[in-house]
């Protein structure tokens, strides 16, 4: 539960955002689920983020690692100290509401100010996080990694230089 308590369908790994491009060959995609009638509330049109590729990237970048946590709809603890219990003060979660313009994002309105500081990526409390394995200050994320990966962390510094 540490990792899949931060969403309610306890599901790692992808969403409908990160299912919404064409699927290769022999892959499923978001218009094959939705055409087979596999989807609750399947999107009324195409999943877009009208954002430059450094942003596209970054955004992406946070949304499939760390937005299982750090999100605004996490459900509440099961009590003691059995689930990461992350603060909710920010959110890096992709809605498809928040699609139309980066700056609608929950990453621009929750995060961006404050663990995330315009064209500071060293004064950033994300870079730190991401750039380390220590346990102080904590890793991000906490649990299941070994490596830090150091292209995204490359790329997170490159947006947040741009912001």
């Amino acid at each position: 539960m540490g990792c899949h308590g931060g969403r309610r369908s306890r599901v790692l790994g992808f969403s409908a955002l990160q299912l919404s491009h064409p699927a290769d060959a022999g892959m499923v995609g978001l218009d094959e689920l939705a055409g087979r009638g596999l989807l609750t509330a399947p999107p009324s049109g195409p999943l877009e983020l009208h954002a430059s590729p450094t942003e596209t990237a970054a955004l992406g970048y946070l949304h499939a690692n760390c937005s299982h946590c750090h999100n605004q709809d996490r459900p509440a603890s099961a009590g003691g100290l059995r689930c990461f219990n992350p603060e909710k003060e920010f959110d890096f979660y992709l809605r498809a509401s928040d699609l139309g313009a980066v700056e609608q994002t929950a990453t621009y309105r929750t995060a961006v100010g404050s663990v995330i500081k315009r064209g500071d990526p060293d004064g950033s409390t994300v870079i730190e996080r991401i750039s380390t394995r220590d346990r102080f200050p904590p890793s991000m994320p906490p649990l299941a990694t070994e490596r830090v990966d150091d292209h995204a962390v490359d790329m997170i510094r490159a947006w947040i230089r741009g912001l």
